[in-house]
């Protein structure tokens, strides 16, 4: 999920600025000083694991394993900068494929986005990775079809009418708005919506 990915990497940064100002305490000696920042990138923390392997001369064929097995500080350095590197960069690669339209996306099918498209037998909401799928229909014939993985309705609305190249356009459709007027940038969409009668038939004064 993209919210708790954010949170967790920004969690990250907050770790690897302690793992810096450590490293900085005990490398004083040397003089060389590793600047900490807000936030980090994948790069900046591999090219400080390549001067720290310089200036401690680390040999990673040397590392040592295993319980009963002491580890070195430099070698948990080195460990818990690469541990952060490669956790990092999963972070970012998981918001990249998230984009800046959706929260959520299925491993399988990285298109597709989590939606509350079915109920169990209990009546409890069921979140599956699918895509929202719009269909135009005008004088009874299918004139438009559109295939998205935005989750509302109303983003999906522009997209479809990017299809029918007319400068304004009334649609009639089950939205949750009334009247409200959608501006693209070249056309104008007018939405008008008719509300209906949702689940009529279970009014006691149906057939009253």
């Amino acid at each position: 999920w993209k919210k708790a990915t954010e949170k967790f990497r920004y969690k990250l940064y907050e770790k690897i600025t302690a793992e810096i100002e450590e490293i900085n305490a005990e490398i004083a000696w040397s003089g060389v000083q590793i600047t900490t920042n807000p936030e980090y990138v994948p790069d900046y923390l591999n090219e400080i694991v390549e001067q720290l392997v310089l200036l401690w001369e680390l040999d990673t064929s040397t590392f040592v394993y295993g319980s009963g097995k002491r580890k070195s500080k430099e070698q948990r350095h080195y460990e818990h900068l690469t541990t952060f590197c490669q956790k990092l960069q999963e972070y970012i690669q998981k918001i990249e494929i998230c984009g800046p339209n959706r929260n959520s996306y299925s491993k399988t099918d990285n298109s597709a986005t989590f939606m509350r498209i079915k109920t169990d037998y209990m009546g409890n909401d069921q979140l599956l990775p699918a895509y929202n799928v719009q269909i135009g229909v005008a004088d009874e014939y299918i004139a438009v079809v559109d295939v998205n993985h935005y989750r509302s309705d109303m983003d999906c609305f522009v997209p479809l009418m990017e299809h029918f190249r007319i400068d304004i356009l009334r649609a009639v459709g089950n939205l949750a708005v009334n009247g409200r007027t959608l501006f693209a940038p070249t056309k104008i969409y007018i939405i008008i919506v008719f509300y209906q009668y949702i689940y009529v038939g279970e009014r006691r004064n149906f057939f009253v």
